[in-house]
This record gives structure tokens, sequence and C-alpha cells, in this order.
């Protein structure tokens, strides 16, 4: 997250100066516009990803009803994928995890599919 966040700071800088320093020389100026609205918008997707990796972001889905082992409303859930190296011959695996907190320990998974990774 970290390299994230330091590659939207670049970019922003970069940004900046093609919009406001090249974007003033005449002839070019609308070049280093154009190139500095294509580097905010490249920023602009490396922060989605950081924010999307931000730990203080819960995980998942709100689950209604109470965890089975604790008694607390604090379920998550959220789709999850395990693959393999393809040719491995090991199962890829994905289907909807739900996890409680640490403290509680409670994990499944439901709709479950398995396929074999192939080459």
């Amino acid at each position: 997250m970290h390299a994230q966040i330091l590659a939207v700071l670049v970019l922003a800088a970069v940004g900046c100066w093609l919009v406001l320093v090249l974007g003033g020389v005449p002839y070019v100026g609308y070049i280093g516009i154009g190139l500095g609205v294509v580097i905010f918008a490249i920023g602009g997707l490396f922060l989605l990803g950081a924010i999307d990796l931000s730990p203080v972001l819960p995980w998942g889905s709100a689950v209604r009803g109470r965890c089975p082992q604790c008694g607390q409303r604090t379920l998550r859930e959220d789709r999850a994928l395990h693959w393999e190296v393809a040719g491995s011959g090991k199962p890829s695996v994905h289907g909807i995890v739900t996890l409680c907190t640490p403290e509680c320990g409670y994990a499944t998974a439901r709709d479950v599919n398995t396929w074999l990774a192939r080459p």
C-alpha cells in the first residue's frame, strides 16, 4: 500500500508539472495539459487501489444474524479465489467466505467450486 501511495504522489506531481508548467508553453501547451489529464486519471486508479487495500476499511460485507460461535453480530463475508500455478495439477477453488472477528476465529465457506489448474 505504501508503494501505491508513493506512486499516487509521484503521478500527482508529474501531472501538476505537465499542466501548470508545460501547459503554459506556446504551441505545446495543449500536449502538456492532455498528458497531465491522463497522468491524473492513472493516479486516480492507483488511489482507488490503495483505498481498496486500506486496513482501515472492513473486509467484505456485513452479514445479518449472529455468529454461531460467539453470538455477536460481527460476521462479514466476501468472495474468495485461490488458484495454483497452471499445470501444477492442484485444484483451484473459489467460493463465498464468512468470517467473524480474529478473537472469535469462526470461519466458513459456501458455494465452493473446485477445478484443476490446466496448462
